[in-house]
């Protein structure tokens, strides 16, 4: 009588995720070529990790005491108090008062600036400031300008209550042309995003950047259709000619023609005019709409692939 046998091929090895560098272990990190990781899995994980970006930018934002209400009045009132400067000022040049839909002008494109710059300035500092999250936490670090521009678009929205209500104190009509904003301002947040991820990388290497920045946003702020509108801008030869140079030319432009809409005077010129008669909306222009995605989508690509190409290295520059 035989005893029965057993089995001796081996048993199969259990399922196992597929190893990344983002899994968790131990990572060197040495000094290497510039070169992109695989992008669909990179992407993958990155939005896989958007919970993570999240909590860190509420992290930040209660850090600087953003949710809290004094801190969105802040938000409101700087901006505010601002275009006021920025009005008197251009009062006292024209030598007549613009009026309210000037005002209304202002602050739309004050406020969507100041997005941009912000989250730009902000989007620059953030790989240093994170560098403890970076020597100990394996993650794609696109996430980090990634977050500081998440975290500008938060500090924004306060801000469209006061749009609001000066455009309708601006008499400008409110039509269905109005929509047109939020594809406006989502090629906004995409050119940002592209330019926040440029400087964060470069800002690794040259620490200096961070303190160039804030005057070459100051000098972008007037020679874009900010404090001018795009009427006066064209008929400036010196700032027209930059119009293939000036992104913010056909993104801020077209938001703040659809925004606040167009004088129509009753004596003068607009759109400083005399007398004014009403102001009438201006539809969206297709024109700067398709410049505006292009600079959106390019600035987005280059900005994002090296910073992509360049994370690696982050660790051993820091």
């Amino acid at each position: 009588m035989t005893a029965p046998t057993s089995s001796t091929a081996p048993l199969p090895p259990p399922a196992r995720r597929a190893e990344t560098e983002f899994s968790p272990g131990v990572h060197i990190y040495e000094p290497h070529r510039a070169g992109l990781p695989k992008l669909k899995p990179y992407f993958r994980e990155l939005w896989g990790r958007r919970h993570f970006a999240i909590t860190l930018a509420h992290t930040d934002m209660r850090a600087a005491h953003t949710a809290t209400f004094f801190g969105q009045m802040w938000l409101i009132i700087n901006p505010l108090l601002l275009a006021l400067v920025y009005l008197l000022l251009v009062d006292v040049i024209s030598g007549r008062p613009q009026g309210l839909w000037y005002f209304s002008h202002l602050l739309s494109g004050l406020f969507v600036f100041y997005f941009v710059s912000g989250a730009i300035i902000q989007g620059s500092n953030i790989v240093v400031q994170e560098g403890g999250l970076i020597m100990n936490q394996a993650f794609p670090r696109l996430l980090l300008p990634l977050t500081s521009v998440y975290v500008a678009v938060r500090r924004f929205l306060p801000t469209l209550s006061i749009l609001i209500i000066f455009h309708f104190l601006s008499g400008t009509p409110t039509t269905i042309s109005l929509v047109w904003l939020i594809p406006i301002f989502a090629e906004i947040v995409l050119f940002t995003a592209g330019l926040a991820s440029f400087f964060a990388a470069v800002q690794v290497y040259f620490r200096d950047m961070s303190q160039f920045l804030p005057y070459f946003t100051r000098i972008w702020l007037y020679v874009s259709p900010v404090i001018f509108t795009v009427a006066q801008i064209k008929k400036k030869h010196t700032l027209a000619k930059l119009e293939l140079l000036n992104p913010l030319m056909s993104l801020l432009g077209n938001w703040t023609q659809v925004f606040a809409g167009e004088p129509v005077c009753r004596t003068g010129t607009a759109p400083s005019c005399k007398t004014l008669d009403h102001v009438q909306t201006v539809g969206v222009s297709y024109h700067f709409l398709a410049a505006g995605l292009a600079w959106a989508v390019g600035v987005f690509a280059i900005g994002a692939l090296f910073y992509i190409s360049r994370e690696r290295d982050f660790a051993v520059r820091l």
